[in-house]
């Protein structure tokens, strides 16, 4: 929707997700995120990413500046059915606002590389 500031979302609200999945798992971050934000003044706005529990995008939605714009790259991974976390392995132009799918991508491979089981296993590999 082209408003100001800009709204854009694609697939399930988290609602909707929560009431269809047993399972889901959500991804945000603010725009302040992204140099690009600061350096425009516009650090205003979220972008929030709803996965089911294979990673898949269910649900998406932006608040800010451009988001009709930078909800295209969320749009290509539902329809391609790419898990979400693929996206951080993307190169981003820089600096720019559609960084902040990179950077909220990289959240579940930091979840990942948190898991303690995955810790352990990394410790017995240095040892």
């Amino acid at each position: 929707t082209f408003t100001e500031p800009e709204i854009s979302r694609i697939g399930m609200t988290q609602k909707t997700a929560e009431k269809k999945y047993k399972k889901i798992k959500i991804y945000t971050n603010k725009y302040s995120a992204t140099d690009r934000s600061i350096t425009d003044n516009k650090n205003e706005g979220f972008i929030k990413v709803i996965t089911d529990k294979k990673g898949l995008i269910i649900g998406a939605s932006i608040i800010g500046d451009k988001a009709s714009e930078i909800i295209q790259g969320l749009i290509v991974a539902k329809a391609l059915k790419t898990k979400f976390s693929k996206l951080a392995s993307i190169l981003y132009i820089y600096p720019t606002l559609s960084e902040l799918v990179k950077k909220t991508a990289a959240k579940p491979l930091i979840e990942k590389a948190n898991n303690h089981l995955i810790k352990i296993f990394l410790n017995l590999l240095k040892n």
